[in-house]
């Protein structure tokens, strides 16, 4: 057993491998490792820290940190969290490289993300102390480009902070820009226990969710990014937040992947334009259900919605299973809408509030012939209308 209250500092000047000792960090030791520490065995505890030069291996089946509450430094240039899932009491990033991790990892206390990248690659990263404040940067980044993810777990409703960026895709960049930072805010609508995880993966999503297979109420979704948004755990709707900057991509909706109908989809987006500092200057906001799960997120233009839809002139409600309603294309985006239908001597003949074609007027026992129709519908929260002939034919 090594015992380090006694000494402020010592240095060791190799690897350290750690085959089975218990190592106490009482509080005002620091230890500084010149290469890399290696942990098969053992424990460490205290509140003393612990400063590495070279990378984090942890090749031990047990718990690395036990009643300890002090801080692993990574201070050197291009470092690694190696081996075996390590649950870190809280941890820096310093030095001059870029961090990464080539293991899953937990943080029990506190995240200093300084001024540094933290590459996740395809780990996940996760931060357990549901304080708001367990994440804390200048400047620095976690980068999930490679499919890794940002884990947070949370016990208040407050905004909780992922700060999520890029440096690979270099097309996603304005002019001179080294990097992209594109934070997430998740805040939760009550203070039960929930765990959120995203992601945000610097480039087109067309090869797994095609930007074409869009709703008419989006324009053109973001070629250059997208997120991956999780509720993990708990019970919790909650407020969902994004952020760009506007010389860059100026987009004005929230949109997201149904599954189900194989589409993107407008959500419903808040938008504010202001400082938000790191050089964004637009929030977006919107809100999701408890059960929001592996929900792919993107930016989007909106269209200018005069007229989405299509009126058919014509149908044949004849039993032949073809054309036998009156359809209206895209008329399901719109629900809040009302129609109504009118014979040649202006007598109405049909009424129907949030008119779809899964229930599209057949004619009923109506006569062949041409009639009147007049659609009322709320677009982008502005009424508008629609009139037009519909000719109705029936074989004899």
């Amino acid at each position: 057993m090594f015992l380090l209250g006694f000494m402020p500092f010592t240095s060791l000047q190799a690897q350290l491998h750690n085959t089975g000792q218990i190592i106490h960090l009482d509080n005002n030791a620091l230890v500084f490792v010149e290469e890399d520490y290696t942990h098969a065995d053992g424990e460490i505890s205290g509140n003393g820290n612990l400063e590495l030069k070279g990378n984090w291996n942890n090749t031990s089946a047990g718990a690395v940190f036990r009643n300890a509450d002090g801080l692993v430094i990574l201070n050197g240039s291009a470092q690694a969290i190696k081996g075996n899932r390590t649950v870190f009491p809280s941890l820096k990033l310093g030095g001059d490289g870029a961090k990464m991790l080539e293991s899953d990892t937990d943080i029990g206390g506190t995240l200093y993300l300084e001024n540094n990248y933290l590459h996740l690659k395809r780990y996940s990263l996760n931060i357990l102390n549901p304080s708001v404040a367990a994440i804390q940067r200048s400047s620095g980044f976690i980068i999930t480009e490679d499919g890794g993810f940002l884990a947070r777990n949370t016990n208040s409703v407050s905004p909780y902070l992922f700060p999520l960026g890029a440096i690979k895709n270099s097309n996603v960049f304005a002019v001179g820009s080294p990097e992209l930072y594109r934070p997430v805010v998740f805040e939760p609508s009550s203070s039960l226990p929930n765990t959120f995880s995203a992601n945000l993966n610097a480039f087109d999503p067309n090869s797994l969710y095609p930007r074409t297979k869009k709703l008419a109420d989006v324009d053109k979704v973001f070629e250059k990014y997208f997120y991956l948004i999780n509720h993990s755990s708990g019970t919790s709707n909650f407020g969902f937040k994004l952020y760009q900057n506007t010389t860059v991509e100026d987009n004005s909706i929230i949109v997201g992947w149904n599954y189900s109908s194989a589409l993107w989809e407008k959500i419903q987006t808040s938008l504010q334009d202001g400082v938000y500092g790191d050089g964004l200057n637009r929030m977006m906001a919107t809100n999701f259900s408890s059960s929001t799960n592996n929900l792919p997120v993107s930016l989007a233009s909106s269209p200018t919605l005069d007229n989405p839809f299509t009126f058919y002139n014509a149908f044949s409600p004849d039993g032949d299973g073809k054309n036998d309603t009156w359809q209206i294309k895209n008329i399901e985006q719109f629900p809040d809408n009302s129609l109504t239908i009118f014979n040649r001597w202006g007598d109405e003949v049909y009424q129907v509030s949030s008119y779809s074609n899964n229930k599209a007027w057949d004619g009923g026992s109506l006569q062949p012939g041409t009639y009147f129709y007049m659609l009322n519908v709320k677009i982008n929260g502005q009424s508008k209308s629609f009139k037009g002939f519909i000719t109705m034919v029936k074989k004899n």
